[in-house]
This record gives structure tokens, sequence and C-alpha cells, in this order.
């Protein structure tokens, strides 16, 4: 697995200006020392093409590797993150289902509708929808995960999971349509269990926008020490059991 860092894990400096999302970037290639970065739509100063086209000339410049815009109001207008995706090169958008709310049926087919209408965006975009699971939320767990693939009925639709959130390892199908795994936990290896033979990014995030340099250098370097001595571990080879005679 390859790391990447969601910027919403800095909302708080963002919006208060201590950072903007061009020094986010180079702390990102630098001494974040992430491969990937997962771009927040509410947090773009500017849409013009000309900043869109300087994000990703800055990304491609520190080999920096936009893996996702995430949007968890997602709709499918012309302001849409598909169409920031679509500027950027980024192969996702990462979303979420809404709440259950008090009528979960009702939402669920409200839901679906703007899932609809997103994919059809996102085909002529070519930009792939991610749902994240979220506990609360209309898509949470491994059955809801394989509802929404079902009805959706559309190729433009995969996962991006929560390992820990998921409360169970991911079945066969979720499993085949992952595209990107998140968390906001330190180094866990129950992450590292359910995620196996995961090849993809996995996107560090700090949900509550309070994360500071300090604090998610530590977290990543957790978790590069963590993802190293996993594989190092995978790496070697099994040792039989030796024969003890009856």
């Amino acid at each position: 697995m390859r790391l990447a860092l969601s910027t919403t894990a800095f909302a708080r400096a963002l919006a208060a200006g201590e950072l903007t999302q061009l020094e986010l970037l180079d702390a990102c290639a630098g001494e974040l020392h992430v491969d990937g970065v997962v771009l927040d739509a509410a947090q773009f100063p500017r849409r013009d093409a000309d900043y869109l086209a300087q994000i990703k000339k800055f990304c491609a410049d520190l080999a920096l590797t936009i893996v996702a815009v995430r949007d968890d109001a997602l709709t499918a207008s012309e302001s849409s993150a598909l169409v920031l995706a679509s500027h950027l090169g980024a192969p996702y958008v990462l979303t979420r289902m809404p709440e259950r709310g008090n009528d979960p049926v009702t939402r669920w087919n409200e839901a679906l509708g703007i899932i609809a209408r997103a994919a059809s965006e996102a085909k002529k975009l070519n930009v792939t929808l991610a749902v994240r699971n979220v506990p609360g939320s209309l898509v949470a767990d491994n059955f809801e995960l394989g509802r929404l693939r079902k009805e959706s009925d559309t190729a433009w639709l995969c996962f991006a999971l929560d390992p820990l959130a998921l409360g169970a390892a991911p079945d066969e199908k979720v499993r085949k349509h992952l595209v990107l795994a998140y968390t906001d936990s330190d180094a866990d290896q129950v992450v590292l269990e359910r995620l196996a033979e995961f090849g993809g990014f996995l996107c560090v995030d700090a949900s509550d926008g309070s994360g500071q340099l300090q604090s998610i250098t530590r977290r990543l370097s957790a978790w590069r020490s963590s993802l190293a001595e996993a594989e190092l571990h995978a790496r070697q080879p099994s040792v039989a059991e030796p024969h003890v005679p009856s």
C-alpha cells in the first residue's frame, strides 16, 4: 500500500488562513513525505481553469499523485467535485451517503437518485465515484455497500473503505470494488489485516480537521513503519512445522 493524505485533516488551519492549499501540497511532498493526496472540494480558494491547472502542474512537479477529490455533499452540477476531478486528472471522487434519519427508506431512494445522476455525469467525465462507508449513514457495512453497488447498477461506482468503521473484514463483493482505503486512526494492526493484499492508497485523515504538521508527521511515520513491517512479514517464507514421529 501507498500512503496518501486527506487535506480534510487540515481544515481548521486552512480556514484560519494559517496554511494555504499550495503550502499544504508542498508539505505533503516534503516533510509529510506522502505519495498522494485527496483534495477536499470545500477547500479550493478558486475553481477557475487557471488555478486548477496550477494545482495539477504543482502536484506533477512534486511527483504527488492527486488520488481523489473529496465531496461529502455530492451533486451532479457543473461546479461539482466531478468537474474538479476531471480538470485535475483525479480518477475518483470520494463521497458518502446521507445519514439514515427517521425515514431511511425515503432517504435511500432520494440518495440513490442523486447517485444515479452523479454516476451518469461521472461517466461523461471519466471519473469514478468512490463511496465511503460511514457509521450512521445509509451505507455503513458490507451488506449496505453491496446493496448500493447492485441497486445503482453502474460501473462508475466503487468503494473507499474505512476498515475499522466496517466492523468486519470486507467481504468478496466489497473487496472486488475497493479502490481506496482511508483511516482516521493511528497505525492499527486490524486495518492492515483487513486490507491484506490491497495495493492501492491508504488515505490518512483527521476528520475533525485539527491536524497539525507535527502530529500528522508522527502519524504518517507510524503508518509507514507498520506498512514496511507488514510487507517484510508477508515476504518471509513460511516454515513448516517439524515432523514428530508418533
